[in-house]
């Protein structure tokens, strides 16, 4: 496939979708393809995401973060955690599914997107912590 045939794939089939989408070329770790939803959730716009590297989303360094790709390439594992920074500098946890896909012999990744950041909050509300002995007393 060619990758104006898959840009137009993408956009049919992203484009309006709910969940944030996005395609990663992995040599480069630029952010080829952004949906709205994505450009809604990080704040920035189509133009804005193309000028971006996936590492300009997060707070891992770039070496941690091809670390994490090189799982994808071999199969090993195709979901992980992330702390990401948003355009107003927020930070928000997400939680990413990675699928490789080849395009014109190169390697992308697509990314889908899900604020796991409630989720996070309510799990560490919940961590249990024992009771010193004193308090029983």
């Amino acid at each position: 496939m060619k990758f104006s045939e898959y840009e137009e794939f993408f956009s049919i089939t992203f484009d309006n979708h709910n969940i944030v989408v996005m395609l990663v070329n992995f040599s480069n770790a630029e952010i080829v393809l952004s949906n709205k939803k994505a450009e809604e959730f990080y704040g920035y716009n189509k133009e804005e995401f193309r000028k971006l590297k996936i590492f300009d989303l997060d707070i891992l360094t770039s070496n941690e973060i091809y670390e994490k790709m090189s799982k994808v390439i071999k199969n090993e594992s195709n979901h992980f955690e992330y702390t990401h920074i948003k355009k107003n500098r927020d930070f928000i946890d997400v939680g990413i599914n990675i699928t490789k896909i080849s395009i014109e012999d190169e390697e992308y990744f697509l990314l889908i997107i899900h604020d796991i950041s409630q989720r996070k909050k309510i799990g560490r509300a919940h961590v249990w912590t024992p009771v010193p002995a004193s308090y029983l007393v």
